[in-house]
């Protein structure tokens, strides 16, 4: 637990200063920004249960798709990979998951708090002959029903904190429908 904290207290240091870098081959650094907006969501199951305090967790796994636009190595189309842990009476939780960004490839990790998310995103960007190591702030607004918009890489918005606590929790009644109205069968693939 202390160390989850500690991590989350370290991600905010990180996300506050608000850079992104991209080097290649380790021989030059240089700062990245960019934006973006993922909002046609697909493979989306939900499940939610609620604690033994009477709160609401909302789990849901989703792809969303879209574009970015900003430095060459962070612009195209971009396909999020998304799992969200949110505790919707207090409206906090966590996002992590990967995204695809013209040729290159990111894991994120971040913190929700009432709409937004705010974390860090490190991977590769660029083509085979030009690959460069990406470490970036990134923040953007997030629901689960309509994924990313206002998204920012460098240059991103401060975040919150949130404290992950063991315990129980009650399943309710699967939420697993797309979109599209079809019933997931209980697996995020179509």
């Amino acid at each position: 637990m202390r160390k989850l904290l500690l991590a989350a207290i370290g991600l905010v240091a990180l996300v506050g200063a608000g850079i992104a870098l991209a080097k290649p081959g380790g021989s030059s650094v240089a700062s990245v920004t960019g934006t973006f907006t993922a909002t046609t969501a697909s493979h989306s199951e939900q499940r939610s249960c609620t604690t033994s305090d009477g709160k609401t967790i909302e789990t849901t796994s989703a792809t969303y798709t879209g574009t970015s636009v900003g430095d060459a190595s962070v612009a195209g189309t971009v396909t999020v990979r998304a799992h969200s842990v949110i505790d919707t009476t207090d409206d906090l939780g966590t996002v992590q998951g990967s995204v695809r960004i013209g040729g290159g490839e990111a894991r994120f990790s971040g913190v929700y708090d009432h709409g937004k998310v705010a974390g860090l995103l490190t991977g590769h960007v660029g083509t085979k002959d030009a690959h460069s190591t990406l470490l970036a702030n990134v923040s953007a607004s997030f629901s689960a029903a309509g994924g990313f918009t206002g998204g920012k890489i460098g240059a991103s918005d401060g975040g919150s904190a949130v404290a992950l606590s063991a315990g129980g929790c009650k399943s309710t009644a699967d939420k697993g429908k797309h979109k599209d109205g079809k019933d997931s069968g209980g697996s995020s693939h179509d």
